[in-house]
């Protein structure tokens, strides 16, 4: 996901990562595990300029109870949610946000689940 921001973002420049405990990844990857995308990801954040980039890992290929039709929304507010908790006043500057999900790897670039 790409998140354009004005008037600067606040993050360091470079790479960080969300994974405050082995818990915290642990509960990540359990709700991509049974289906479910994760309300408490796990989540590598990059920045170059005014973008800045958010990888939310663990997401599953198929939802079991949704589609990531449905589900684009809560994905990019999930993330956004994740990253705003720990650098106050990201949230305001967002301006612009593109996400891509499962779907959206299969449909555009043909990349399929591999089984």
């Amino acid at each position: 996901m790409h998140a354009r921001t004005e008037g600067g973002h606040g993050l360091p420049e470079g790479t960080i990562v969300v994974a405050p405990t082995i818990k915290y990844l642990e509960r990540a990857y359990d709700a991509a595990k049974y289906g479910e995308m994760s309300q408490e990801p796990y989540v590598e954040v990059t920045t170059s300029g005014d973008v800045v980039s958010i990888h939310f890992q663990f997401a599953p290929y198929r939802l079991r109870q949704s589609s990531w039709v449905d589900m684009r929304g809560t994905l990019e507010r999930v993330a956004l949610d994740t990253v705003a908790a720990r650098f106050s006043g990201f949230r305001e500057r967002v301006r612009e946000v593109r996400s891509v999900t499962p779907v959206d790897l299969e449909q555009t670039w043909s990349l399929t689940r591999a089984t």
